[in-house]
């Protein structure tokens, strides 16, 4: 339920009249900014200043922050969860799979490529692309576990959108903090 809420919420930040606008993009609107978040433990570069959504389910608290652009978004959240820290890379990679494929299930969205990444060379993650039904869009995401705590990286978009060099400063701007 909890995946089926955060891809409402990543979908619906992203309506077809917020995301229209090619021109955006190419005007060099929305340079990159540093954000660190309090209590977030991570920084990142984000295109802007973003708006903090946070959503409760089963009390498991989701916090997500995002900034939408007429084109498309992104949105990095974070949630901790009962993952146990002896857990084995596999066991890793099927929790964030799950998770993943929750989503394109609720958001009817066709997965068209993954793959395993690593942050900082030590913790385990997966790469996805997908298509959207939803506004002809595509999603690029990444997901990590960082002790317990499962991070959400993603640009979803028009498809020149979400393939620009952006969406890399983004993602590989990523960093987790103590």
């Amino acid at each position: 339920m909890r995946t089926l809420i955060l891809a409402a919420v990543m979908i619906g930040l992203c309506s077809p009249i917020g995301c229209k606008k090619a021109e955006y993009k190419q005007l060099g609107y929305g340079s990159f900014t540093q954000f660190q978040p309090a209590g977030g433990k991570f920084i990142v570069q984000m295109p802007g200043k973003p708006k903090e959504e946070v959503l409760s389910e089963a009390g498991n608290e989701v916090v997500m922050y995002h900034v939408q652009e007429p084109d498309g978004m992104y949105a990095v959240s974070y949630s901790d969860e009962p993952i146990p820290a002896d857990e084995s890379a596999s066991q890793i990679r099927s929790h964030i799979d799950g998770t993943f494929k929750e989503f394109l299930r609720n958001a009817g969205a066709t997965l068209t490529s993954e793959s395993d990444i690593t942050l900082a060379g030590k913790f385990p993650g997966r790469e996805f692309k997908a298509k959207l039904s939803q506004f002809n869009h595509v999603q690029h995401a990444r997901i990590y576990v960082v002790d317990g705590r499962v991070y959400r990286l993603a640009v979803i978009g028009a498809q020149g959108y979400v393939a620009s060099p952006e969406t890399f400063t983004f993602f590989d701007s990523f960093e987790v903090t103590p």
